[in-house]
């Protein structure tokens, strides 16, 4: 850019077309304004997704209220009789369970340690079943 000075003027030889004061104003509220219209934007979707997770939330706490806690089925007129090995490596645990059925009413075919005694799971089997089922 060469600037020539003709006593208290100057002449801009550029190529570029000088801003006026004016469209500068005009390009910083129109950019201005498209960030104030992003930022609503983003406000209104914050605002939309949180409402509904607040209603996904509160349906799943009404299911759990509704459902309550598990209950055990109650079969009437029905004696089980339970054998109980002790897996898991604790001394008398299998014994207090007993105990613990039998004031249930449950009827203890068998108290006794398993071949194992380093068992992760607790495992169930309904002996009557399977004679019905041979």
């Amino acid at each position: 850019m060469k600037n020539k000075s003709l006593g208290n003027r100057r002449i801009n030889y550029s190529r570029s077309k000088p801003q006026n004061k004016t469209s500068r104003k005009t390009s910083r509220k129109a950019g201005q304004s498209l960030s104030a219209f992003k930022y609503r934007v983003k406000l209104t979707i914050i605002w939309i997704l949180l409402a509904v997770n607040v209603i996904l939330v509160s349906s799943l706490v009404q299911r759990l209220i509704a459902q309550g806690p598990d209950k055990p089925h109650v079969y009437k007129g029905v004696t089980l009789t339970i054998e109980i090995l002790n897996g898991c490596g604790k001394t008398g645990l299998a014994q207090s369970f007993a105990d613990y059925l039998q004031r249930k009413g449950c009827q203890i075919a068998r108290v006794d340690n398993a071949d194992d005694d380093n068992n992760q799971l607790t495992i169930l089997i309904d002996r009557e079943r399977s004679k019905k089922s041979d």
